[in-house]
């Protein structure tokens, strides 16, 4: 196992995977962001797999567009304020080992700061994020 994926394994895998979840919708986008980079740390990458996680991001976006976010949003018990609210440890945790997490190479840092922007709310940064991986593998 490479020191990427341990560091990731050992850290934001099992917060991501834990049973103390709740609202778990959000929590679903932020495990598919962060399959994304396990992948990224992978001797072969598949990126029919990479393209399955982005598929579920983006229909986070569009929910929030299609709802009108910010000025409706989607469903409370779908948000990233909600989630935090009701996991607020955990999402500080994600944050922290996210900031943390070492990378080796630009694609796997753009993953990297894609799950901050996740975490945090820079939805314009995380639609940037998802643009670099999906030219990186012509998704």
């Amino acid at each position: 196992m490479n020191k990427l994926f341990e560091f990731q394994d050992t850290h934001q895998e099992r917060i991501i995977h834990s049973r103390t979840w709740k609202h778990a919708w959000y929590r679903l986008v932020l495990e598919g962001a962060g399959d994304i980079f396990r992948e990224l740390t992978k001797d072969y990458i598949c990126p029919n797999y990479i393209y399955e996680k982005i598929k579920r991001i983006e229909q986070h976006f569009k929910l929030m567009e299609i709802q009108g976010y910010p000025e409706t949003g989607i469903h409370p018990d779908d948000s990233l304020q909600t989630t935090y609210k009701a996991n607020k440890k955990e999402m500080d945790l994600l944050l922290k080992f996210w900031e943390e997490q070492p990378v080796e190479t630009e694609i796997q840092d753009v993953a990297r700061k894609l799950n901050i922007a996740l975490i945090t709310g820079d939805y314009d940064l995380a639609k940037d994020c998802v643009k670099v991986i999906k030219a990186e593998f012509d998704l």
